[in-house]
């Protein structure tokens, strides 16, 4: 006998709850929280300055208040007010995260009888902590943290369950993108843009400054993540594009904040990506869309450079560096790759920044014609993006191993390598990926 949606919806809530326990008693630790800020060994080193600790000594669990701001003012006087504030953001965590550990000891089997306040309080904090989550190695795990969140929401009722709907949303359709569920994902997208349209709508919220960016920051959100999916799932890279440009456009409307400059540089990059393949596609306007995306990735950079944000110069780096390998300034091209492998080595020692580095070494040694290289460069890379479990990025990468092999005259070692890339495009819906694949299979026959 099968089960019903009830028992469905059970068994996922209780799988969900004890994948929470699993992350936040891996995530309960301030090193680990503070590890996503900028510059992470130089707080680490204020942290441990203040509270008179060796240097290889680990840091406690938590702070307290007269802690906190002493290192506070350390770190605006090192690394800036943003920096700071970002500081300050974080060192919260230990304490909203364990309230939530003892949420599930209080509650053990449902919220139904948590008020609506405290729902809400309880879901803005899990859903602020899976955006953050969804970045790392264990990303998989979000889906947990968003199923916990929708439970919690359903005790909300008025514009603040809107608010969180509209939330909940957009960190489904950033999962379902990264899983490579592109239909889905777009749904997700569309039901947080019409949540939130209807929010901005509302007088009243119009009238609340505060309340009014939180509604035009989640929008920006919203429109970050259409410009995601499309820049993967059409062919035409304007509708990626347009997205992207109106979330900037409406992050303009806000005062800076650290938050909103790493929101800013991630557009900014996006931006890049979606010229990058405009080059691809419109060769005749080549060298006109590779410029195009170099002075994207450039304002990225400078905006990351700007606010320590470490992990994503390391990224906007090896993105940028592929399109100087493309123009032929190859000096430039093996500096960013350099720097880029570094920050990903060193300061930020993350896996898939390497992928992504190897891939620029791959697309270096292929514009110089060293395939042998570009070859070793271009499986490294694909190693990496398997044990990230990301299919596009893997495709992307089988795609360029595949054209490495045809300039070597190794058609059919080309052909497998596209015809792999075409199944995963085509699995997860990509139709720009499968057009493409299409035609560099086509042009073999």
């Amino acid at each position: 006998m099968g089960m019903d949606d009830w028992e469905i919806r059970w068994a996922l809530l209780e799988a969900a709850r004890q994948n929470m326990v699993d992350i936040l008693d891996e995530e309960l630790h301030l090193e680990r929280l503070l590890s996503d800020l900028p510059d992470p060994d130089v707080i680490f080193g204020m942290v441990r300055n203040r509270l008179e600790l060796p240097g290889d000594a680990p840091l406690p669990d938590d702070l307290s208040k007269d802690e906190i701001g002493d290192i506070v003012k350390a770190v605006n006087l090192s690394l800036g007010h943003a920096v700071s504030e970002a500081f300050k953001e974080a060192v919260k965590q230990p304490k909203l995260l364990k309230a939530i550990r003892n949420l599930f000891s209080t509650h053990p089997e449902n919220f139904d009888s948590l008020g609506p306040e405290m729902s809400a309080r309880y879901a803005n904090v899990i859903l602020d902590f899976s955006e953050k989550y969804v970045e790392t190695p264990n990303w998989i795990k979000t889906q947990s943290l968003i199923i916990i969140a929708d439970s919690l929401v359903n005790n909300i009722t008025g514009p603040e369950r809107s608010l969180l709907d509209a939330r909940l949303e957009v960190n489904w359709g950033i999962y379902l993108w990264k899983c490579g569920d592109y239909s889905e994902a777009e749904r997700k997208f569309q039901n947080a843009n019409d949540s939130v349209t209807g929010l901005l709508n509302i007088p009243g919220r119009k009238a609340d400054p505060a309340q009014a960016a939180m509604d035009i920051e989640l929008h920006s959100r919203v429109l970050m993540g259409f410009g995601l999916l499309y820049g993967d799932l059409l062919e035409d890279k304007s509708k990626s594009i347009g997205f992207n440009k109106a979330c900037l456009a409406r992050l303009s409307l806000l005062e800076e904040s650290y938050r909103r400059s790493k929101i800013k540089t991630s557009i900014l990059n996006n931006l890049g990506v979606a010229y990058q393949r405009m080059a691809e596609q419109f060769p005749q306007d080549r060298e006109k869309h590779l410029m195009e995306a170099a002075l994207h990735y450039e304002e990225a950079l400078s905006i990351a450079r700007g606010i320590h944000f470490t992990k994503m110069v390391g990224w906007i780096l090896f993105n940028a560096g592929e399109i100087y390998a493309f123009l032929g300034q190859f000096e430039k091209a093996e500096r960013y790759s350099a720097e880029s492998r570094r920050l990903f080595s060193v300061n930020v020692p993350n896996e898939r920044g390497l992928s992504g580095v190897e891939m620029l070494d791959a697309v270096i040694a292929k514009e110089k014609k060293n395939y042998p290289v570009a070859l070793d460069s271009i499986t490294r890379s694909i190693l990496l993006r398997e044990k990230a479990n990301e299919p596009r990025r893997i495709a992307d990468a089988l795609e360029l191993r595949g054209d490495i092999h045809l300039a070597m005259g190794n058609q059919g070692k080309a052909s497998e390598n596209y015809r792999n890339a075409h199944a995963i495009y085509q699995s997860i819906g990509s139709e720009a990926g499968v057009r493409k694949m299409a035609g560099k299979l086509k042009a073999m026959d």
